[in-house]
């Protein structure tokens, strides 16, 4: 589903679906649209959604 340095909206999250943060090595980071995820990146979600 992820490929190296896709961005956030591409990976196709459900609609009610919120991606909080990233870890990222030590570092977080509050993602936005754009976020590019690389391999090794941790996502904090938040959904309504129990598909997930």
């Amino acid at each position: 589903m992820l490929a190296d340095g896709s961005t956030l909206k591409e990976i196709g999250l459900p609609s009610d679906t919120l991606a909080v943060m990233v870890r990222r090595d030590d570092r977080y980071i509050v993602p936005k649209g754009d976020t590019r995820l690389y391999m090794g990146d941790v996502l904090l979600l938040v959904s309504n959604d129990k598909c997930i």
